[in-house]
């Protein structure tokens, strides 16, 4: 995490040299400058650079009250006084915390980790990315009275038949079941099968060549209809290796 730039306003040395020593001792803290009053420290709140301000309250011609309120975007606020009476006034302002003089580091580390906890909370947290998708391995699809399991990997391509598709399986005659191509498909991951006529559907893993109209597989030549040319090309040339230049 970036260090938090911080500036003191403060009319006292005593109280200056304390809070210069302190905040040289965290890490997350770096000081950007030290202002004998407020309107000294008008310029630097400006700017818009300062995330932590350490604020003392009486000071001559405006007092840190005023200051504060004068800001339509104050960075966070760490109101540093011999006067307790103002620790309601200073909360209603919204100030991360309230140190009262003198104060030890202890207390005043405290504070500290306040402002870091509420200044990361308010830090933009990048989107998750996405999970990554998980391809199934198997369908379960309704063949005669039963459900059957088929590994994808076995699948050569879908024949459809009306409401009915033959799975055509490595190693096996073809099974018929009761489902439409198009349902079939929807529940097939896009990178592996891809449609290439309106009746059928093939593995891209299990396309032996590729000719103008049709698809050569397993010693079988599937028809390639006009309306799937482009999308067959395209999947097909997802899976080529990268030509060398």
């Amino acid at each position: 995490m970036p260090k938090l730039n911080c500036l003191i306003v403060e009319d006292e040395e005593l109280a200056q040299n304390i809070l210069v020593k302190f905040i040289g001792t965290v890490d997350a803290l770096h000081l950007v400058h030290t202002c004998n009053n407020a309107l000294e420290a008008l310029p630097f709140l400006q700017e818009g650079t300062i995330d932590l301000l350490f604020l003392d309250i009486n000071m001559p011609v405006l007092n840190g009250l005023d200051l504060l309120r004068s800001l339509p975007h104050p960075p966070h606020v760490i109101i540093t006084t011999a006067y307790s009476e103002y620790a309601l006034v200073g909360y209603e302002l919204a100030v991360s915390d309230y140190l009262l003089k003198p104060f030890a580091f202890g207390r005043f580390l405290k504070a500290v980790n306040r402002v870091v906890a509420l200044h990361q909370a308010r830090q933009p947290q990048p989107d998750p990315a996405p999970a990554p998708a998980v391809e199934p391995a198997a369908l379960f699809l309704k063949s005669g009275k039963h459900i059957q399991q088929f590994q994808l990997a076995t699948l050569s391509h879908l024949e459809g038949w009306g409401n009915y598709v033959r799975l055509h399986v490595q190693g096996q005659r073809p099974v018929l079941v009761h489902e439409t191509l198009s349902a079939v498909l929807a529940l097939l991951p896009p990178q592996r099968f891809v449609r290439i006529h309106k009746s059928f559907v093939v593995a891209l893993d299990k396309i032996d060549r590729l000719a103008a109209n049709a698809v050569h597989l397993g010693g079988e030549v599937l028809p390639v209809g006009n309306t799937y040319k482009q999308a067959l090309q395209q999947a097909f040339a997802k899976r080529m290796p990268p030509s060398e230049s």
